[in-house]
Formats: C-alpha cells, structure tokens, sequence
C-alpha cells in the first residue's frame, strides 16, 4: 500500500512559500512571517488536520517548528556550485 505522505521523517526539506503565523503559532502574531522560501528543515513529524489535509512538523535551521502542507514544501537537493569562467 502506498503511503500518504510525501515526505519522510528526518528528510531535508526547503520551504517553497512564505509561512505566516495562521494563530495557532506561539511566536509571533497572527499574519506574522514564519519561514521564507528557500529556508531549510527537517521533518520532524507528520499527521492530519481535519482527518484529511496532510500536514508536515518542519524543524528550521533557525530553530522553530513550523506546519507546512506538503505545496509549501520541496525536498532539498544541494545545488551545484557556480561555475566561475
């Protein structure tokens, strides 16, 4: 059976839009930026709102936890280095 889920537990992932603060985050108020793209994190856990919509725990590298469905999410790949002529 195939899973639901996109993403792994402890896969590194990179943010694809800005996460702003919906309320229920403790930091910051209601409309505040959260994360910004290209952010890096690791999943940290994986569950369900509403029974149905697929929701990711992010740790960033700045130290929060953020929620993030799986269109606010890509997994990171490290890019190739500019090549200087």
């Amino acid at each position: 059976m195939d899973s639901v889920f996109e993403f792994e537990i402890d896969q590194p992932v990179r943010i694809t839009r800005i996460i702003r603060n919906d309320g229920t985050h403790p930091q910051g108020d209601r409309g505040s930026i959260l994360a910004y793209p290209e952010q890096k994190g690791v999943v940290i856990g994986r569950g369900f709102f509403l029974q149905n919509i697929v929701v990711y725990s992010i740790r960033l590298e700045s130290g929060i936890t953020v929620g993030c469905m799986a269109k606010e999410l890509t997994p990171f790949e490290e890019r190739d280095p500019v090549e200087k002529k």
